[in-house]
């Protein structure tokens, strides 16, 4: 009877923490406005990337993405459905029935479709925006288990059992709340990603918007054996400033909004983008890998799943990469490293996750300050960086000369070795020099 008391006791800190529920009862929507490039865009290679809505429903489990996946469309989460409709009449563009049964297996080891990351970004989203109200629910069981220690405090934690008709990562989930009951914590599992995607999603910085019952936090996502030893960035970092979102709720007529940074400035729309390059890194076919470098062991099984010759073949591995089946023995080279090396891998990881558009965009600013020689030895069969990203590179250094590579794709150096070699020997060579007889 005391535990039980307790767990009350806990719950009721927490409900009271993030306003209370009498005035959550009065929202009935909540519209999230984010910036694709922190949680989503790591965890789902980019499908969401920019300024996105989402309105996420307080009575049922329900959330809409605006403008999703294209402009003029809503993406629908509704548990067990997910579907794709215009926003101008509501007709149904695409709709998938019991998503979740698809997950994991087949192509979605490697890549997801816009239902298949609907269905994640969904469930996901209503979780984070309705926890801890939603422990409340029919059917979900709360209870506290021991303290845990972190960061010079004591965290009190529920541990919370959801019923097989919510969809949420896994059915048993760890919170944990610090002495005021704010959320600082949530262990769980993404099943759809596979048993071993294990995480500690961690909060911090919790900021009011514009009325005591909804409140904001910055996240960050570390795989469990990798847990960070303090908590996510504060205001004032890059990180927080990338991952801080736009959140409002919705009671009766009222609009209540937050709209602005951490020093309570407006935030500014969206950056343009350069007309220089892709304006994205990775290529869209290419994004899926990314988020190999979040899940524990995916770099392995990625490798691993690259042996087979028909796999190599494949559009999104190396069969849009070059023009001509790759030699074995340089597969082998290929792969052999993050096959027999952990350290390998794990540096590999750590380079997909680094990966980010603003880092490309950054640079290409400079582009026009760089006054040396630049060759641009590109493939003109290149399916995925297209000779017209090369052009536009070429006009943007100042001293720019483009070689168009015939019968190649993007590995230039495997379909027309000798090619590349000479061009770029050619290029290397000091002005005026001459190449000797049996030189190399």
């Amino acid at each position: 009877m005391a535990k039980a008391v307790a767990q009350n006791e806990l719950l009721e800190l927490a409900i009271a923490a993030q306003g209370g529920r009498d005035h959550y009862r009065g929202v009935n929507e909540i519209v999230i406005r984010a910036y694709g490039g922190g949680l989503a865009q790591r965890k789902h290679y980019g499908r969401i990337i920019g300024n996105f809505e989402t309105r996420i429903s307080t009575r049922s489990q329900r959330a809409e993405f605006m403008n999703y996946p294209r402009s003029g469309q809503r993406g629908v989460f509704e548990g067990s459905s997910v579907r794709i409709e215009s926003m101008d009449d509501g007709s149904l563009l695409a709709e998938r029935q019991n998503p979740r049964a698809k997950f994991p297996g087949g192509r979605r080891w490697l890549w997801w479709d816009h239902l298949d990351f609907l269905y994640f970004a969904g469930y996901a989203m209503w979780g984070y925006a309705c926890a801890p109200f939603l422990f409340e629910w029919p059917d979900v069981e709360v209870r506290e288990i021991e303290p845990w220690e972190e960061e010079d405090q004591t965290w009190r934690r529920l541990e919370v059992t959801y019923p097989e008709t919510l969809h949420v990562h896994c059915r048993r989930q760890v919170y944990y709340f610090d002495p005021e009951g704010l959320l600082r914590r949530n262990d769980y599992t993404a099943e759809i990603n596979g048993n071993f995607a294990k995480s500690a999603h961690y909060a911090a910085e919790h900021r009011e918007f514009g009325w005591p019952g909804l409140s904001h936090s910055s996240a960050g996502l570390w795989p469990k054996d990798k847990q960070p030893a303090t908590s996510p960035p504060g205001p004032g970092s890059d990180r927080h400033r990338r991952d801080a979102g736009r959140v409002r709720g919705r009671a009766g007529g009222e609009d209540i909004r937050g709209d602005r940074d951490e020093r309570g400035r407006a935030r500014p729309g969206p950056d343009p983008i350069p007309a220089v390059g892709g304006g994205y890194f990775l290529p869209p076919i290419l994004r899926p890998f990314q988020l190999s470098g979040w899940v524990p062991g995916m770099v392995w099984l990625v490798a691993n799943s690259l042996r087979p010759r028909f796999a190599q073949r494949l559009p999104c591995t190396f069969g849009w990469l070059s023009k001509r089946p790759i030699e074995k023995r340089v597969m082998r080279a290929f792969l052999a490293p993050a096959l027999g090396d952990r350290r390998i891998r794990r540096d590999l990881a750590r380079t997909l996750r680094g990966i980010r558009k603003r880092y490309t965009l950054e640079a290409a600013e400079h582009f026009g300050d760089f006054h040396k020689p630049v060759l641009l030895a590109w493939a003109s069969e290149d399916r995925i960086f297209k000779l017209s990203y090369a052009e536009k590179l070429a006009g943007a250094f100042p001293d720019a000369r483009l070689e168009r590579i015939d019968d190649s794709r993007t590995f230039v150096p495997i379909d027309q070795p000798e090619r590349t070699a000479s061009l770029i020997g050619e290029f290397a060579r000091p002005k005026g020099a001459s190449v000797q007889a049996g030189s190399r």
